[in-house]
């Protein structure tokens, strides 16, 4: 399973639409103080994110974020 399309919706939620025909949502705002996503500083920024490879979403040269991070281990092995 994969990742086929990602919308950046309000409040830093991340619609993804995987290739199950599966929704699935992910908040990014706990995540919003960490050292990891500090170059996030508004929606705006956040809205640019773009799916790369089916299997992250980056926003910039250091700033990305893993599948299993979006949807959880368990769940890519699952549905492998």
């Amino acid at each position: 399973m994969q990742i086929e399309r990602v919308d950046f919706l309000e409040d830093y939620i991340i619609k993804l639409e995987l290739s199950s025909n599966q929704e699935a949502y992910f908040d990014l705002k706990p995540l919003l103080k960490t050292a990891r996503f500090k170059h996030i500083v508004t929606e705006e920024v956040f809205k640019r994110g773009k799916l790369r490879d089916h299997c992250c979403i980056y926003w910039d040269d250091v700033t990305e974020i893993q599948d299993y991070e979006l949807l959880g281990e368990d769940f890519i092995r699952r549905n492998l």
